[in-house]
């Protein structure tokens, strides 16, 4: 997934009858690739949140710069 590329993770919150919510992004900067999952993003955003992430409400879109 990372292949010596930048790619950052934009994290979005889903809301009910109205438009998701951007919250953030995340520069990605593991050189092992093989430890990149959807489960490790997520406890990586967490880590940075100011706010508890609830999983079922927030998604993540990887953009490759």
């Amino acid at each position: 997934m990372n292949n010596n590329r930048n790619i950052e993770y934009k994290f979005y919150r889903r809301r009910r009858r109205k438009d998701d919510k951007y919250i953030g992004s995340l520069a990605e900067r593991r050189k092992n690739p093989q430890r990149i999952t959807c489960a490790s993003v997520m406890c990586y955003a967490k880590q940075f949140a100011v706010r508890e992430l609830y999983e079922d409400q927030v998604y993540f879109v990887p953009v490759e710069l």
